[in-house]
């Protein structure tokens, strides 16, 4: 038998020549197949082959139609490589075959009529070039519990027959059936690069996800109807009308993204009866009006909460403190006045806060002083007056201030981030001075010098006086609270570290589901979870501990992410380390979930015609730019010990909702330097300038024109720089930081 097994093996190596580094044992004739890279064989019947695990094999060339030979397949794992051809109709004589994976290949013809065994659990054929019709014998697949067919180029509707398989949760298609509400068991529904119908009432759906299309029309009121919905995505399409108030009855709903559509009218105060809700992102559209003072109670948003780019009125809402949990919040380029209320102190949490571009005025309040863990603000573009307080200077994790275009006066603060220009932007201020050249501004005259070291003077020893108050006060509190044994009240709140099983990742992961795929590489892959316990949307990395150096990974890994915290690196967690049924050893990452992909998949799109993403602008890039840097200049020189990312590229920085770039992945081994400009010179960059709404603002004259080809250049010349060969011939981290943040501000100007 094992001769018979290894003779239809072999053509299957045979055809895929390139792959001789990763198929190393297939040439081994010592070595029994069953040992060879990628084969598992049975635990009963020694030389039976029960799987094919070649995930990213680099493998081309057809799938020999010999294969069905191997009578006692039940999987065949064979996604992004590069076979090409038909998918062999032989494959229909594998009657023990549970589930067989060949996404993101080149195959094209048609799917085989023949592929109908009951036994048959999970089909992944999506991104292909498959053509004709759904085959009607799918429908004989009555175990079938995955069908996952988009990113094809399938035609017609869907087989009568498909609504008789009540295992089927998973589906992921081409056109829209008008019968879709007859799938009682869906959970997950994926409807990207399709035309919008009516869904019917699914009222399993847990997850429905129809972002970066050119969907029109207004939202169904009948997706108020989806009970059970945890994540509603309508963003980056055509979508008008108004905001359906019956959103509102999704109480399970932990993720809202409607942002780059057309909606008008107000924000529904029905909102804020979603109470689960993480994130909410309804920026760049038209939306008018006040903003609802429900949204403020709605403790839970702790991912963010973004109403940027709209046309926003009123004043900011005292209940704003309700969001104690929130860690981005975003309400720029809208026009809200009045002041900023000193409610913004319970928001404990917050790491970044922009409401810049607004007509705010009055002072700076001083209860801001508590956000100690701010990384980013901006009120840039407003009308606000006064001083700029002091309380700025003991923010230790400040990377960005910008209070530029304001009414500002008096001297500018001298310590902590002040005494770092690139990260503070205060120009378009007229009334400030300086006691230095660094922000080249008016020098402040001796007197007023004087007052204000008199007045700096008070205000320390008044601060040390309020804070031996409250350290006197907090002592008290807490010798109360142990002699009385009370449980102080918990809320809770994102950032605590979690604890899970091996049993609650497979639930989150649908059984690490390829439809849950996120991607894969040389140590691990990686999968979108979703936790019942505490829900939201999480990445979880499992490493490949069969993989030469993947355990070493995993712990360089885990001790990277213990010792650092920076906004624009990713986010641990929880770690998990145990044993799976088998009795393996398991381990895994839980980390944020970036819903915008990697940094690759956005300068290099897919050109299968599936990819609706719109190429980056020149101010997208140059903000990503400044992101990368901060992270890097954190880990060179303000990390203790420093670290170095060994691994950094495209793929390894990835981007969150709001378009911020997180580096994560961090590498075990020094990648050699590109031999040529082009391998790291991305040919799409170009002074071409789009504004959030994808409108081409472009001012043609011949001065903005040189000032844009002056930023592009800049950048280019910068990063060459970084690429030199030799470390002595680059410049150093912090100094990149400055630089690109210079040319930053540089270009902001530029776009008035």
């Amino acid at each position: 038998m094992g001769v018979f097994e290894r003779k239809y093996l072999c053509p299957v190596h045979l055809s895929n020549s390139n792959s001789a580094g990763l198929l190393g044992s297939w040439n081994n004739d010592s070595l029994n197949f069953c040992s060879w890279s990628g084969v598992t064989c049975s635990n009963t019947q020694s030389h039976r082959v029960v799987a094919l695990d070649l995930e990213s094999f680099d493998l081309n060339g057809q799938i020999p139609p010999c294969i069905s030979s191997l009578t006692s397949l039940t999987r065949i794992h064979l996604p992004n490589n590069q076979l090409s051809g038909q998918i062999p109709s032989e494959l229909g004589q594998l009657n023990r075959l549970e589930y067989i994976n060949l996404s993101s290949n080149s195959f094209s013809g048609v799917i085989p009529n023949t592929l109908a065994s009951s036994s048959l659990q999970i089909i992944d054929l999506r991104s292909n070039s498959l053509y004709g019709e759904i085959p009607p014998n799918l429908s004989k697949c009555s175990s079938l519990q995955i069908l996952s067919l988009d990113s094809n180029k399938l035609t017609g509707g869907i087989p009568e027959g498909f609504g008789m398989l009540h295992n089927l949760s998973v589906l992921r298609l081409g056109p829209i059936p008008s019968t879709l509400g007859n799938f009682s068991s869906l959970i997950w529904l994926s409807l990207a690069g399709n035309n919008l119908q009516e869904i019917g009432n699914i009222t399993s759906l847990m997850r429905l996800r129809m972002e970066q299309n050119y969907f029109t029309g207004n939202i169904p009121d009948s997706f108020g109807y989806l009970s059970n919905l945890a994540v509603l995505s309508l963003s980056h399409n055509k979508l008008s009308g108004q905001i359906p108030s019956s959103i509102g009855k999704l109480s399970q709903l932990i993720e809202l993204e409607l942002q780059e559509n057309n909606l008008n009218g107000s924000i529904p105060s029905a909102l804020g009866s979603c109470k689960k809700l993480l994130t909410m992102n309804l920026s760049c559209n038209t939306l008018g009006g006040s903003i609802p003072k429900e949204l403020f109670s709605l403790y839970s948003l702790s991912k963010g909460l973004d109403l940027s780019h709209n046309n926003l009125s009123g004043h900011i809402p005292q209940e704003i403190g309700g969001l104690i949990n929130i860690g981005l919040l975003k309400m720029s380029n809208n026009q809200i006045y009045g002041i900023i209320p000193n409610t913004l102190v319970s928001c404990i949490h917050l790491e970044s806060l922009r409401l810049e571009g607004n007509f705010l005025e009055g002072r700076i309040p001083e209860s801001l002083t508590n956000l100690k863990g701010i990384s980013e603000i901006d009120l840039s573009r407003n009308k606000l007056s006064g001083e700029i307080p002091e309380f700025f200077q003991s923010f230790s994790s400040l990377n960005v201030l910008n209070l530029s275009f304001n009414n500002l006066e008096g001297q500018i603060p001298a310590g902590g981030i002040f005494q770092n220009a690139s990260k503070v932007f205060i120009q378009g201020n007229n009334l400030l001075c300086d006691s230095s050249a660094m922000f080249q501004l008016p020098l402040c005259d001796t007197a007023t010098a004087r007052q204000w070291h008199n007045y700096h003077i008070l205000k320390i020893v008044g601060l040390s006086v309020a804070v031996a108050l409250v350290a006197l006060s907090c002592f008290t509190a807490i010798l109360l609270r142990r002699r009385k044994k009370s449980k102080p009240q918990h809320l809770p709140s994102y950032k605590e570290l979690k604890k899970f099983s091996y049993a609650d990742l497979v639930k989150a992961t649908n059984g690490f589901s390829s439809d849950n795929l996120v991607g894969s590489g040389k140590y691990g892959s990686v999968y979108r979870g979703l936790f019942e316990s505490q829900p939201h949307v999480a990445a979880i990395k499992v490493f490949k501990l069969d993989q030469l150096g993947a355990p070493k990974s995993f712990l360089v890994e885990c001790e990277a992410f213990r010792n650092t915290r920076h906004r624009n690196l990713v986010k641990v967690i929880t770690t998990c380390s145990t044993l799976d049924p088998k009795g393996q050893e398991f381990k895994a990452l839980i980390l944020e979930y970036m819903s915008n992909g990697n940094l690759q998949s956005w300068l290099y799109p897919t050109l299968n015609g599936c990819d609706t993403r719109r190429s980056l602008s020149l101010g997208s890039r140059i903000t990503i730019a400044v992101d990368i840097a901060s992270a890097l200049d954190y880990l060179h020189n303000h990390c203790v010990p420093p670290m170095v990312h060994c691994d950094l590229k495209p793929g390894n920085v990835l981007l969150d909702d709001v378009m911020g770039a997180h580096i994560g992945d961090f590498g075990l081994v020094e990648k050699a330097f590109p031999g040529k400009i082009t391998e790291i010179l991305d040919p799409s960059i170009r002074p071409y300038c789009e504004d959030e709404y994808g409108n081409n603002n472009f001012d043609h004259e011949s001065s903005v024109m040189v000032a844009m080809l002056s930023c592009t250049m800049q950048l280019v010349k910068l990063g060459i720089s970084c690429s030199a060969e030799t470390p002595r011939d680059r410049p150093m981290m912090k100094d990149v930081y400055a630089e690109v943040t210079a040319i930053k501000e540089e270009f902001t100007i530029l776009l008035g």
